[in-house]
């Protein structure tokens, strides 16, 4: 949802500047279509590479245009204030809504709610998580070793490595493989 949000931002948001920029920030914690998210002054300084007294500005210029709300009684897990983006939050609404009417257009009138279902996928097209570098995994469970890596033990150590130094740089969690049997 924070990608919906944000595109909001950019796409809509009568801010500039440092206040567009910090409302992204903002955006980009939305976790839903409620667009309710927390930020530190801290974080949005750091993350906009703004001072202070720019932040605090920012912030009263988005409260001006009726962007940003600050939500009363309610801090993030370090005290963070949480924000509210209500025209965000209106706008992805009427766009859920559009999309629920189109729906119920495109669903044959004879056919129940539920009938035409599609079928869960793992995944949709283009939204999978990229593998991860060097996991090495195999169908069977096993795990590949690399061409010139040697066992030791269950643990694959890099060629230059020891059993004390497996990556051979002195960092012994690093580049380490633990070998699980294939699962029956």
């Amino acid at each position: 949802m924070s990608y919906e949000a944000r595109e909001w931002v950019w796409d809509h948001s009568r801010s500039k500047g440092n206040a567009r920029t910090a409302l992204a920030l903002i955006a980009d914690r939305c976790v839903d279509r409620s667009c309710l998210a927390y930020a530190s002054i801290p974080t949005l300084m750091r993350r906009a590479n703004a001072s202070r007294s720019a932040v605090r500005d920012s912030l009263a210029k988005l409260a001006a245009l009726g962007e940003l709300e600050p939500v009363k009684g309610r801090t993030g897990p370090r005290g963070e204030t949480y924000y509210h983006l209500p025209a965000a939050a209106r706008f992805l609404a009427e766009q859920a809504a559009e999309e629920d009417r189109n729906a119920a257009l495109r669903r044959p009138a004879s056919a129940p709610s539920g009938a035409f279902a599609p079928a869960a996928e793992s995944a949709p097209a283009g939204k999978q998580d990229p593998p991860r570098r060097g996991a090495g995994t195999r169908p069977g469970g096993g795990v590949v070793i690399r061409p010139g890596h040697r066992l030791h033990n269950g643990v694959g150590i890099r060629p230059g490595g020891s059993e004390s130094d497996p990556g051979g740089d002195r960092n012994p969690t690093r580049h380490r493989v633990r070998i699980r049997p294939p699962e029956q």
